[in-house]
């Protein structure tokens, strides 16, 4: 009986024609010479079919993973002891009257820079009553013209400390305000920690603003400007804070807030990325902030803006290579260079400035109540021997409520043990297959290869010499 002739064992056909046969991936044996014609077409269009679903799942799977999804963590967290924040006051007056003793020329440019001047002409400087205000400034002008911690502190405390002499709370920072005091803030030496709550033993300070030698400011109010930032931020006192007037004992319970962000390639802030400061290569690229921090950045690069224009610096401005500018030439230059920054998020953008992918923010809930008591003001009178205490006294406490902060953590969503859970199950749905059903794949593939190298380099046999007749015969 006559049978079809079978391949050779060691072909590629018969590799293939037995993985067919005997392969784990289901449906993948039907297809088969030992089945009706129609039966295997049938079987082969759903092989086809499911490893088509198959290859655009698995697609959209890698496409999920590197759009770097992520999900954010909320915890609820207790410490026996929390950083304080950093505590950034200045007066709403940015110089102090007595000090400045300011002229004519002088009083009118006070008044053009604050909310007055805009019901005012512009500045004629081509007068000479302003001759006085072309000339440069003294590095150590702003410290000598403005309010120092004795001046406005009448007393603070801290947990149970409670000092008179609040130069060793407070220590003075020049910002955009004009001269503040920072407590706990970047020129810190230490930073402080508190282990308790309430409004008991916190920080607490008395302040006299001393409104009789207030100047014309930006702000029409009296009172303090109070900024609560991280021990490594620059305070922002231009555009966040609290305004807290005389006349009142304000309390201020603190909450704390943690971010904790991935850094590149996951998105921080929509479509952009933090900045990883907690790296072993991270630099800080900053000239005058020994921390990075956001806002610290910009400042730098407001500050670098405004000098290219102008060639100085304002007063404020940090650092003391560059020359501080004129009167004149801050009002004409250096003041519209800032204006033109602040207003423009292009310039903004250039400045590569990133947002730490680590970030500390604290919340607070303002009260008041009048200070002081009628039952209080005599005594104050005749010990401190202050006047016109509800003008110009305020009582402010800062404190932890409590010891309990959150943290908002972001996580990766797909991990590459989920990728690989998935690719699993994808296989299974569509294939029945396995990691050991391309184990399979993968031995016939090389056995195929050395089958096809054998054959290019297999020595060609030779045929037997023939002997000749001749040869033979004798």
């Amino acid at each position: 009986m006559d049978t079809a002739p079978q391949p050779e064992v060691n072909s590629i056909r018969a590799l293939w024609i037995h993985y067919r046969d005997s392969s784990t991936l289901h449906g993948l044996s039907h297809i088969s010479g030992r089945r009706t014609c129609t039966r295997g077409v049938i079987w082969f269009m759903l092989v086809m079919v499911m490893g088509i679903s198959l290859t655009v799942t698995l697609y959209d799977l890698k496409e999920q993973y590197f759009s770097y999804p992520t999900l954010t963590m909320l915890n609820i967290k207790m410490s026996h002891e929390l950083e304080f924040p950093a505590v950034t006051l200045c007066n709403i007056s940015p110089y102090k009257m007595s000090k400045l003793n300011p002229d004519e020329a002088m009083l009118d440019y006070l008044k053009r820079e604050s909310n007055m001047g805009s019901f005012m002409p512009p500045m004629n400087f081509s007068d000479s009553k302003y001759k006085l205000l072309f000339k440069n400034v003294e590095e150590d002008w702003l410290f000598n013209v403005s309010f120092s911690i004795k001046d406005l502190f009448i007393a603070c405390k801290w947990k149970e400390t409670l000092y008179f002499d609040c130069t060793k709370l407070f220590i003075p920072y020049k910002t955009e305000w004009g001269l503040c005091f920072s407590f706990n803030g970047l020129d810190s030496p230490e930073i402080h920690k508190i282990g308790y709550v309430g409004s008991i033993l916190g920080l607490s300070f008395f302040i006299h603003v001393n409104q009789s030698d207030y100047v014309y400011a930006r702000n029409m109010g009296a009172g303090l400007k109070i900024v609560l930032h991280a021990h490594n931020e620059e305070p922002n006192v231009m555009d966040s804070g609290y305004l807290v007037p005389p006349g009142t004992t304000t309390y201020i319970p603190i909450e704390r807030k943690e971010y904790k962000f991935l850094p590149s390639p996951f998105k921080a802030f929509g479509k952009e990325y933090c900045l990883d400061t907690e790296s072993a290569g991270f630099q800080n690229h900053l000239k005058h902030h020994r921390l990075y921090s956001y806002s610290g950045c910009l400042r730098e690069c407001k500050e670098r803006f405004a000098f290219q224009k102008c060639q100085c610096r304002n007063h404020h401005d940090l650092g003391d290579a560059e020359p501080i500018c004129s009167i004149e030439r801050d009002y004409n230059c250096h003041k519209p260079a800032r204006e033109e920054f602040n207003g423009n998020v292009t310039l903004q953008a250039a400045c590569g400035c990133s947002i730490p992918c680590s970030l500390t923010e604290y919340t607070t809930r303002i009260s008041h109540a009048t200070f002081p008591a009628n039952l209080y003001e005599d005594w104050i009178k005749e010990n401190f021997g202050y006047t016109s205490i509800r003008e110009n006294i305020m009582e402010v406490r800062l404190y932890y409520e409590s010891l309990v902060y959150k943290t908002f953590e972001k996580v990766q969503k797909i991990t590459f043990i989920d990728i690989l859970a998935s690719i699993g199950g994808q296989m299974g749905i569509f294939l029945g297959a396995s990691v050991l059903t391309l184990s399979e794949l993968m031995e016939v593939m090389v056995m195929s290869i050395v089958v096809l190298l054998q054959k290019m380099f297999r020595p060609t046999s030779l045929a037997p010499m023939p002997v000749s007749p001749a040869k033979n015969n004798q």
